[in-house]
Protein backbone atom coordinates (compact mmCIF):
# COMPACT_ATOMS: atom_id res chain seq x y z
CA UNK A 1 0.00 0.00 0.00
CA UNK A 2 1.25 3.38 -1.16
CA UNK A 3 0.83 7.08 -0.12
CA UNK A 4 -2.36 8.74 0.01
CA UNK A 5 -4.34 4.75 0.09
CA UNK A 6 -7.86 4.98 1.26
CA UNK A 7 -9.35 1.77 1.90
CA UNK A 8 -13.18 2.16 3.87
CA UNK A 9 -14.55 0.11 6.48
CA UNK A 10 -15.50 -3.25 5.89
CA UNK A 11 -13.21 -4.08 2.78
CA UNK A 12 -11.99 -7.68 2.33
CA UNK A 13 -8.52 -7.86 0.41
CA UNK A 14 -7.60 -11.56 -0.01
CA UNK A 15 -3.51 -12.57 -1.16
CA UNK A 16 -4.76 -16.38 -1.37
CA UNK A 17 -7.68 -18.18 -2.23
CA UNK A 18 -8.92 -21.30 -2.81
CA UNK A 19 -9.89 -22.47 -6.53
CA UNK A 20 -13.94 -23.29 -5.86
CA UNK A 21 -14.30 -24.75 -9.39
CA UNK A 22 -14.51 -29.05 -7.42
CA UNK A 23 -11.41 -30.26 -9.59
CA UNK A 24 -9.97 -29.98 -5.56
CA UNK A 25 -10.93 -30.09 -2.13
CA UNK A 26 -11.37 -26.33 -0.26
CA UNK A 27 -10.41 -25.65 3.05
CA UNK A 28 -7.75 -23.85 4.98
CA UNK A 29 -7.52 -26.98 7.15
CA UNK A 30 -7.26 -29.15 4.26
CA UNK A 31 -3.54 -30.25 3.05
CA UNK A 32 -2.37 -27.82 0.55
CA UNK A 33 -1.73 -31.65 -2.07
CA UNK A 34 -5.39 -31.74 -1.81
CA UNK A 35 -6.05 -27.93 -2.35
CA UNK A 36 -5.77 -25.83 -5.62
CA UNK A 37 -4.85 -22.24 -4.08
CA UNK A 38 -5.04 -19.12 -5.89
CA UNK A 39 -2.49 -16.51 -4.34
CA UNK A 40 -1.17 -13.23 -5.32
CA UNK A 41 0.02 -10.09 -3.84
CA UNK A 42 -2.30 -6.90 -3.83
CA UNK A 43 -0.94 -3.43 -4.67
CA UNK A 44 -2.77 -0.49 -4.02
CA UNK A 45 -1.06 2.00 -5.51
CA UNK A 46 -0.50 6.05 -4.62
CA UNK A 47 -3.99 7.95 -4.73
CA UNK A 48 -6.00 4.75 -4.53
CA UNK A 49 -9.32 4.81 -2.96
CA UNK A 50 -11.64 1.44 -2.25
CA UNK A 51 -15.43 2.06 -1.29
CA UNK A 52 -16.89 0.44 1.66
CA UNK A 53 -17.58 -3.16 1.41
CA UNK A 54 -15.52 -3.79 -1.69
CA UNK A 55 -13.53 -6.94 -2.02
CA UNK A 56 -10.17 -7.50 -3.44
CA UNK A 57 -9.32 -11.04 -4.89
CA UNK A 58 -5.34 -12.23 -5.24
CA UNK A 59 -3.14 -10.67 -7.51
CA UNK A 60 -5.29 -7.62 -8.16
CA UNK A 61 -3.11 -4.28 -8.95
CA UNK A 62 -5.25 -0.87 -8.44
CA UNK A 63 -2.96 1.45 -10.43
CA UNK A 64 -2.45 4.97 -8.99
CA UNK A 65 -5.15 6.97 -8.92
CA UNK A 66 -8.27 4.76 -9.15
CA UNK A 67 -10.58 4.19 -6.99
CA UNK A 68 -13.20 1.85 -6.87
CA UNK A 69 -16.95 2.54 -5.75
CA UNK A 70 -18.71 1.08 -2.28
CA UNK A 71 -19.76 -2.70 -2.35
CA UNK A 72 -17.89 -3.33 -5.30
CA UNK A 73 -15.63 -7.16 -6.01
CA UNK A 74 -12.48 -6.43 -8.24
CA UNK A 75 -11.21 -9.96 -9.28
CA UNK A 76 -8.28 -8.16 -11.85
CA UNK A 77 -6.09 -5.35 -12.44
CA UNK A 78 -7.33 -1.93 -12.48
CA UNK A 79 -6.57 0.93 -14.84
CA UNK A 80 -5.05 4.33 -12.75
CA UNK A 81 -6.97 7.45 -13.08
CA UNK A 82 -10.38 5.61 -13.81
CA UNK A 83 -13.37 5.23 -11.33
CA UNK A 84 -15.15 1.66 -11.00
CA UNK A 85 -18.25 -0.21 -9.63
CA UNK A 86 -20.01 -3.05 -8.97
CA UNK A 87 -20.28 -6.43 -8.81
CA UNK A 88 -17.75 -7.24 -10.32
CA UNK A 89 -16.59 -4.07 -11.25
CA UNK A 90 -16.39 -1.78 -14.43
CA UNK A 91 -15.42 1.24 -15.60
CA UNK A 92 -17.32 3.97 -15.04
CA UNK A 93 -15.64 7.24 -16.03
CA UNK A 94 -12.24 8.74 -15.84
CA UNK A 95 -10.70 10.14 -12.55
CA UNK A 96 -9.58 13.52 -11.45
CA UNK A 97 -5.95 13.90 -11.00
CA UNK A 98 -6.02 17.25 -8.90
CA UNK A 99 -5.10 15.62 -5.71
CA UNK A 100 -1.43 15.41 -7.14
CA UNK A 101 -1.44 19.05 -6.60
CA UNK A 102 -3.08 19.20 -3.59
CA UNK A 103 -0.68 16.70 -1.71
CA UNK A 104 2.44 18.96 -3.05
CA UNK A 105 0.64 22.07 -1.27
CA UNK A 106 -0.30 19.89 1.77
CA UNK A 107 2.96 19.13 2.15
CA UNK A 108 4.55 22.18 1.82
CA UNK A 109 2.16 23.97 4.25
CA UNK A 110 3.70 22.37 7.35
CA UNK A 111 0.43 20.59 8.11
CA UNK A 112 1.20 17.32 7.10
CA UNK A 113 4.58 15.37 8.23
CA UNK A 114 5.29 11.93 6.44
CA UNK A 115 5.32 8.90 8.17
CA UNK A 116 8.46 7.69 6.43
Amino acid sequence: MQDFVTVSSRCAVYAVSDDFSGEQLNNSMIPTAYRSVIEGRVILEDYVSVGTGSTILPGVKLEEGAAVGAMSFVKHTLEGWKIYAGAPCRYVKDRNQNMKQLRAVLQNSGEYEESR
